[in-house]
Parts: C-alpha cells; structure tokens; sequence
C-alpha cells in the first residue's frame, strides 16, 4: 500500500490499490472524490442562475442559493454516487421555459458543458489523493489489529 511519500503514478496502480480496500472504504473514496468534482458544477451553478427580477418574487437570489451536492445510490449494489441537487420550485421553469412564463434561461445546462474537463481534472486528482489516505487508513487498522 502507497506511504504518504508515495503517490499514484497511473490508473492502474490506483485502480489496484481501490481493489485492496473493503467494499465501504471503496465507496467512501468514490464518494469524497465526487463531491469534490460536484463542487465545481455546483459554484458554476450558483454563479450562472439568473436572479429574478420580478417585483413578485418573494424569493429573488433562491436559484443562486439552491445547487448544492448530495450522496445518493446508484443501482441495487448502492455505488458510490453524488447528485446535484437544486431545491427550487422555479429552477424547471426557468431552466426550461414554460407556456405561462417567459421563454427558457438555461443555466444549469450551460454550467455542465462549462465545467466538463475541470470536474474531470479534479475527480481524477481528488481520486488519487483519496485512494492513497483510504490505503494509508486500511494500514494503520490493520497493524492495529496485528497489535491487538
């Protein structure tokens, strides 16, 4: 298993060294990884939503506040998964467009297409960094319990 002076040199020592750990550690660094990826989608989100400026709106910046990342399952064997979640009731509307409103501001869409090779860049190095302190972590439990 990789020390901390060790890094990741490739994907396939990565991917040998995520094999070694359990099941739920697997998940964990898949999941930590992803946040870290989300969070870029998610500030992109923020700063692309439109603020309403209809005097009706009692909520005008709700959109710039909503986006935000959370775990979710993916399939019956529960991989490890992160979805980004917008909490407004307008988002669809705005997003999309409706017969009753005016014609569709696409943010979130936008924001995706923005951001595809950073988010890719930064699951990929959150990735390493997280399979080499869940290793680290699986070494010191096990020579914990050698100890016992």
């Amino acid at each position: 298993m990789p020390s901390k002076a060790t890094e990741l040199e490739g994907y396939k020592e990565a991917r040998e060294t995520l094999h070694e750990l359990s099941k739920a550690m697997q998940r964990g660094v898949g999941r930590r990884a992803l946040h870290t990826a989300g969070q870029i989608l998610v500030q992109a989100t923020k700063a692309a939503a439109p603020v309403s400026s209809d005097p009706r709106d009692k909520t005008p910046g709700s959109l710039k506040a909503a986006p935000r990342t959370v775990n979710a399952k993916a399939g019956k064997r529960a991989e490890a998964a992160v979805a980004i979640l917008v909490e407004d009731a307008a988002a669809v509307r705005v997003e999309f467009g409706s017969v009753h409103n005016k014609p569709a501001e696409p943010f979130f869409r936008p924001a995706i297409d923005s951001t595809k090779g950073a988010m890719g860049d930064a699951f990929g190095a959150a990735l390493a960094v997280e399979v080499v302190a869940a290793a680290e972590r699986a070494a010191k439990r096990k020579a914990k319990a050698a100890t016992k």
